[in-house]
């Protein structure tokens, strides 16, 4: 069905672009290369991502047309350099056409949807899947193929969505279901239960947003599926079974400043098919100070861990979250980031530095590290993995 969309979207947007007529053309153009070093269950591997990037849009005042396509060079999971063996393909990142009227916008295509004011994490970030290759980034996510509206009520704002494209995280095949349960013990077999049509692959969502004394707040419903599969062990066919439950949400999030501190807190109240209820939460700060030092924290709270997890207890349900950024230079930037549950004493590390050699060459280099993962869910599950990793980054703009 993926395809099928795919396909529609581009002969209906090429035929509305040459219909405007459009007065404006703009490009950008990058290539980016990726090279990870990291470590699982005691081995190194090395991961090669390159990327040719364009970016185009066209259109009107009232029309814009966007494109945003890759070519992809990678290789993943290899444990020496030479065994690098480049996989080539296609990707369509982002194709939409964005209409402006006098009372509101809408959007109909491939396109990512931002909801939400954390950093670290975002309870109501709802309609867009995380990506599962993240170059050192934190919390990034795909663009998801959508109608969008947004209509002006005065000083309030209603927004709706619609998705029609699915997007799993975890296994999407009964392959890799099976190399999954072969994890728990040898003699099972895997198979994920996976929505097959339009009915059961859309996602809904309505938001509601004001300012109420000087601070941005919202109110949301979304009602779709998990990201996370939920799995269930059936002993009698000694098979395991992955699902992407639905459930129906209600969140909030409100953000302003209080003098010179930017303060946010947003939360969301979940109701799967499968599994306990369970919310998510943030309340976050930053402040710039006069040397330039810049510190964000967040606290955030989620008890939903123990649907995804079956085979053990769960008890962490609450992280303390820290940034801190400095320009060293005019150019170079280097970054911290550290998380930890507050009764645990596993721990995320993140380090970054970015130079712009030029304006159109920037090199980055960081690396992750994680500690005292033993009887914890971040221990040798995959679906919250995190790997201690070294990498470099390069990035040139045509």
């Amino acid at each position: 069905m993926r395809n099928r969309v795919i396909v529609v979207l581009l002969i209906i947007l090429l035929f509305i672009s040459l219909q405007i007529r459009a007065a404006d053309f703009s490009y950008k153009a990058m290539f980016e290369s990726y090279l990870e070093d990291y470590r699982e269950d005691g081995e190194e591997y090395f991961t090669s991502l390159n990327e040719f990037n364009l970016k185009i849009d066209t259109g009107t005042f009232n029309y814009t047309l966007h494109l945003d396509g890759s070519v992809l060079f990678n290789d993943k999971g290899f444990k020496d350099l030479n065994e690098l063996s480049i996989k080539c393909k296609s990707k369509l990142n982002k194709l939409f056409l964005n209409c402006w009227f006098t009372e509101g916008q809408l959007k109909f295509g491939k396109q990512r949807i931002a909801w939400g004011s954390g950093y670290f994490f975002n309870p109501t970030d709802l309609i867009n899947p995380l990506k599962e290759d993240d170059k050192g980034e934190i919390n990034p996510r795909d663009a998801t193929e959508g109608v969008y509206g947004r209509y002006y009520i005065g000083a309030a704002t209603l927004e709706a969505v619609v998705i029609t494209d699915f997007q799993p995280l975890g296994p999407d095949t009964d392959k890799e279901a099976a190399n999954l349960a072969q994890q728990y013990n040898p003699l099972l077999t895997g198979e994920v239960d996976l929505p097959e049509n339009f009915s059961e692959e859309r996602e809904l969502a309505v938001r509601y947003s004001t300012l109420i004394n000087m601070f941005d707040f919202s109110l949301l419903y979304y009602q779709g599926r998990e990201d996370y599969p939920v799995v269930e062990l059936n002993p009698a066919s000694a098979k395991l079974l992955l699902k992407h439950p639905r459930k129906d949400v209600i969140g909030i999030n409100l953000s302003g400043t209080v003098g010179d501190i930017a303060v946010w807190s947003e939360a969301s109240y979940s109701n799967p098919e499968i599994g306990d209820n369970y919310l998510q939460s943030i309340i976050g700060m930053d402040y710039t100070f006069e040397n330039g030092i810049h510190l964000l924290g967040e606290y955030y709270y989620d008890n939903s861990f123990s649907n995804f997890v079956s085979d053990q207890e769960v008890d962490i349900k609450d992280f303390i979250c820290l940034e801190a950024d400095y320009n060293l230079t005019d150019l170079i930037k280097i970054e911290a980031d550290y998380l930890t549950p507050i009764n645990s004493d596993y721990y995320q590390i993140y380090g970054k530095l970015t130079y712009p050699i030029r304006q159109n060459l920037e090199l980055e280099t960081g690396f992750n590290k994680s500690g005292n993962k033993e009887g914890t869910i971040f221990e040798n599950n995959s679906f919250f993995s995190i790997k201690d990793k070294i990498y470099f980054k390069i990035k040139y703009y045509f």
